[in-house]
């Protein structure tokens, strides 16, 4: 069985953690608590005493991460500072996971009250990051998605062993496309791999140029482990290939509670790969076929052909429907005149990811965004 190596600091934490997630182990995982000692003793075991190699303290950790064997993630506090007898931080467990190509979980114990500028500096960070971050305010819904994430990535390593070789070739969004079974929308993955984003670092692995000596499981590990973060972090966020249920809602023109409600009706479009066992997504090209296929103008004339009485998107700024869209702040509807999009830190391909104007006028200029 896989190993979830939990971290925090107060022993209330790591027991309710634990706690949490037993439930949802069944018999693939297992829960590996490292309290202070252990993490001691670890630290101690790979502490290098010559000048042989380095000591800085991702380098140690990074070093105890490899002496493990089947971790499926690690599930990290941003505090560690109670630790006091052991040089460890969020930042050297996060930065050693990612040399070691294992899914790392960070959450924030007592979490700030988040303002709109803060929040849209969390969401730009987020997507250049390697590690995912969790909402620790219900711990049960916290231990659903750390599931979800240790499944997430243990799919795509299993589905990228059977990629062949001419389609790894083809870079990030041909194999994501791929392992998805959706070939055809290669192209517009290939929106989301613009720019310096995190499937770029895919180059040195993905090149027919990487040296054959190369280390084969180091690579079939490596690349999976960057496709999940570009998945979970740059893709999913941004609502444009896989909305979310409420921009999928205000795409087809029906209210959140509505498209919710009946939700079985769009069954066909329910995206079903990695990361979406918690979250709900759906492919925006299957919500199209639906529509299409039933020959209506929106989800409320579908809706309406099989009886059901369903009211239109509203704009969470200005009333009006329709809506369209999806407004990253206020993760609620919007209509485009309400809006700014194609911002320089949104993903190309998030087409139906937009913020709110007077959020845009007030903060983003300040911010560069």
């Amino acid at each position: 069985m896989k190993k979830i190596i939990v971290i925090d600091d107060k022993a209330p934490q790591q027991d309710a953690l634990k706690n949490a997630l037993t439930p949802f182990l069944s018999e693939r995982y297992t829960i590996d608590v490292w309290t202070s000692e252990l993490l001691h003793k670890k630290w101690t075991e790979r502490y290098v005493t010559d000048e042989s190699a380095s000591n800085a303290d991702e380098d140690v950790w990074f070093r105890v991460l490899q002496d493990e064997s089947n971790i499926a993630v690690v599930v990290a506090d941003h505090d560690l500072s109670a630790f006091n007898t052991v040089r460890i931080s969020e930042s050297a467990i996060t930065d050693a996971c990612k040399r070691a190509s294992i899914p790392v979980c960070t959450y924030h114990r007592k979490p700030t009250l988040v303002t709109d500028a803060q929040y849209l500096k969390k969401i730009v960070s987020q997507t250049r990051s390697f590690s995912i971050a969790i909402d620790i305010s219900n711990t049960e819904q916290a231990a659903r998605e750390i599931i979800s994430v240790a499944n997430g990535f243990a799919s795509l390593i299993d589905s990228y062993t059977a990629v062949a070789q001419d389609c790894r070739n083809k870079g990030p969004a041909a194999i994501l496309a791929h392992i998805l079974e959706k070939p055809g929308l290669t192209n517009y993955f290939s929106r989301y791999a613009t720019g310096p984003t995190l499937a770029s670092d895919l180059i040195d692995y993905i090149s027919p140029s990487v040296d054959a000596t190369e280390n084969k499981t180091a690579i079939e590990r490596r690349v999976p482990f960057i496709l999940g973060c570009w998945l979970y972090n740059y893709i999913l966020p941004f609502p444009g290939i896989l909305p979310n249920e409420v921009a999928s809602a205000s795409y087809v023109n029906l209210s959140t509670d509505d498209f919710s409600n009946h939700k079985d009706k769009f069954i066909n479009a329910k995206y079903n790969g990695p990361f979406g066992d918690v979250k709900n997504y759906w492919w925006r090209s299957e919500l199209d076929r639906v529509l299409i296929d039933s020959d209506c103008e929106d989800g409320v004339a579908y809706l309406g052909k099989q009886g059901i009485t369903a009211t239109p998107s509203v704009c969470v700024v200005k009333n009006e429907s329709p809506a369209g869209y999806y407004c990253l702040i206020k993760k609620s509807a919007i209509s485009l005149n309400a809006s700014k999009g194609r911002l320089s830190w949104i993903p190309e391909g998030a087409d139906l990811c937009r913020i709110d104007v007077d959020t845009y006028d007030s903060i983003a200029p300040i911010m560069g965004l």
